[in-house]
């Protein structure tokens, strides 16, 4: 009977009280669960692995003072009170940091990254930016070479200081593992073709997003 009972689905809102003994083996289908789930006062016991299928969006923002020149010569200074990399529109330059990739982190999908930056003057013209990275486990080599992980060509609007973010990069599963440190390098790749702004790009920092296991 109660077997019976556990894989109808229940409309509306259910009061179940007492105690309920399995004097055999239960199977459950898939159970989606919405709105407050209370549990006042009660025991579950023998009940093995649980896993939570839930998710949620989280956000990591590295900024540009986080960072170290990799490649170049790149400065640190400030825009409007915002610390910035002024990245060269004559040759490539590369500023590194380094993230211990979130143990929440669902490692079945990809994360997202955005890159921020500014105009120091008022010209039209795209920065083709790259974001490259490697994860490093323990006991590996930490100046393994980097790999290419998103370009992102982007285009001004002509406005010195107005903020532009690129389209999302993508920072594919495979790259990376939870738990390891990943170093990360931003390059303006100012050398190629798709590189057009003839003056500096103040980077401002790197926004990464991802999805964790539990919302």
């Amino acid at each position: 009977m109660l077997g019976n009972f556990v894989t109808r689905g229940l409309v509306g809102a259910r009061a179940v009280g007492g105690v309920w003994t399995a004097i055999s083996t239960w199977t459950l289908p898939a159970v989606t669960l919405g709105g407050a789930v209370t549990g006042a006062g009660q025991n579950m016991t023998g009940l093995g692995t649980l896993t939570a299928t839930n998710s949620g969006t989280k956000t990591i923002w590295l900024p540009a003072n986080g960072f170290v020149v990799a490649a170049g010569t790149p400065a640190l200074g400030a825009a409007d009170g915002f610390p910035v990399y002024a990245f060269d529109a004559d040759a490539q330059e590369d500023i590194a940091t380094s993230l211990v990739v979130p143990a929440d982190w669902k490692s079945d999908t990809n994360m997202s990254a955005y890159i921020y930056w500014v105009s120091a003057a008022a010209i039209e013209g795209a920065v083709d930016w790259a974001i490259y990275g490697r994860g490093v486990a323990e006991s590996e080599d930490l100046g393994t070479a980097v790999e290419i992980w998103s370009p992102a060509v982007d285009t001004t609007d002509g406005t010195a200081g107005d903020l532009n973010i690129t389209a999302a990069g993508t920072i594919t599963a495979a790259h990376i593992s939870a738990n390891e440190i990943s170093k990360i390098q931003v390059r303006r790749r100012a050398t190629q073709g798709a590189d057009t702004l003839v003056g500096d790009a103040l980077f401002l920092g790197l926004r990464i997003t991802y999805t964790s296991k539990l919302a």
